[in-house]
């Protein structure tokens, strides 16, 4: 395949084993190569309807039309999932970008400039107009989410977690690889959870969040703006095992939601069977977060120690929790999961439920953690709130 790509500059960041390129390329050959990751997490419209100001619309439109006069945009941040096993050359880098898997795609900054781009192109021949790109070609998508907020550090932009879900796209596809029978549902599927295991994508970026900033009462969209949740996200997603580490705690989450769900009795309430607990998103929030807590400590007062080392301990304790649950007979393993008690607690007559259930759910789970998932039953975590 002939290729545009010229002007290519190559830095390798020792820190992070990964490499910064910046280069120049048509602007059809830059639509191609990101469309795919503009259809995945919502396409151009979804970005277009964000944009509901006057003056907003107005900026986006004169961008469009100075596009197509001929004007420079600032360059685009990509970014690239790939392992590079030997020192990356400019004929290295172009074969990578030209023969890549656009599932691999990410636009770590630069979604609206997309989007002009493309509209700019409907309007007039610009394809072979010059767009400047920097890629930074890393395995991890961890990575890639720890420079998506290093660069909006000096900002608040409405879409961070819209640019949350757009790095996250390939870590769902990563998470649904890397834990046995998971599944996550991308929105555009409209897919809803029928069995213990099952999540929405965002319910699980949500948790994310959590695990990275260790709280659980949080409005995402409001919280993501906050400088103190910012630095707390960077903070974590620099460290290379902790992406590793969210997801053997999502694996124990979806281990003992599996097993809770083994119970069918009912009960009265809004947790009526075991695979209910964790419907709740709530309780999914509640575990994460005590997880976290117990695996790295409060927020901005780390534990001493290896955090890798706690979360191998805890990995075992769940997995004799595990054994001990799946050894139950159905009448045992509804008396031991105490839904009664848990459905009667969980009443609460006006105020802010979510916030609520979150609360109580963090609390119990916190004391799962702090007893070693030891327990004859339950009921002292459903009473720990």
């Amino acid at each position: 395949m002939n290729s545009s790509i010229s002007d290519i500059s190559i830095i390798k960041e020792r820190a992070y084993n990964c490499y910064s390129v910046l280069y120049s390329v048509s602007i059809s050959e830059y639509i191609e190569l990101v469309e795919q990751a503009y259809k995945n997490r919502g396409g151009i419209e979804k970005q277009r309807a964000a944009l509901t100001t006057t003056t907003a619309k107005r900026i986006r439109q004169r961008m469009v039309e100075d596009i197509v006069k001929g004007t420079v945009l600032p360059p685009i941040v990509l970014g690239i999932r790939e392992e590079v096993t030997s020192e990356l050359d400019k004929d290295k880098f172009i074969e990578i970008i030209t023969g890549i898997d656009r599932s691999k795609v990410s636009i770590i900054d630069g979604m609206q400039r997309t989007t002009a781009l493309i509209e700019a192109a409907q309007l007039g021949e610009i394809g072979s107009d010059l767009v400047r790109v920097e890629a930074w070609i890393t395995p991890s998508t961890n990575f890639m989410m720890y420079r998506m907020l290093v660069l909006n550090t000096g900002q608040i932009p409405w879409s961070l977690r819209k640019q949350l879900e757009t790095v996250f796209y390939g870590f769902i596809e990563e998470i649904t690889k890397r834990i046995r029978g998971i599944e996550i549902f991308q929105e555009e599927e409209r897919r809803r959870r029928v069995g213990a295991g099952q999540y929405q994508a965002d319910d699980v970026i949500e948790m994310f969040i959590s695990f990275a900033t260790r709280k659980s009462n949080t409005d995402v969209n409001e919280y993501l703006a906050d400088a103190f949740t910012k630095l707390d996200l960077i903070d974590a997603t620099s460290s290379e095992e902790f992406t590793n580490i969210f997801c053997e705690t999502l694996s124990m989450l979806s281990a003992i939601d599996k097993s809770f769900g083994r119970s069918n009795e009912r009960s009265e309430g809004k947790i009526p069977t075991g695979k209910d607990i964790f419907s709740s998103h709530p309780a999914r929030i509640g575990f994460i977060t005590a997880a976290s807590r117990e695996i790295f400590g409060r927020p901005g007062l780390n534990k001493p120690g290896e955090p890798i080392e706690r979360a191998s301990k805890i990995k075992m304790q769940v997995e004799i929790f595990i054994e001990k649950l799946e050894s139950m007979e159905q009448d045992g393993l509804s008396y031991f999961l105490d839904l009664g008690t848990l459905n009667e607690l969980l009443k609460k007559p006006s105020g802010k439920i979510g916030d609520f259930e979150r609360a109580f759910f963090f609390e119990a789970f916190k004391t799962l953690f702090e007893v070693g998932f030891i327990l004859d039953i339950m009921t002292p975590c459903w009473r720990a709130h």
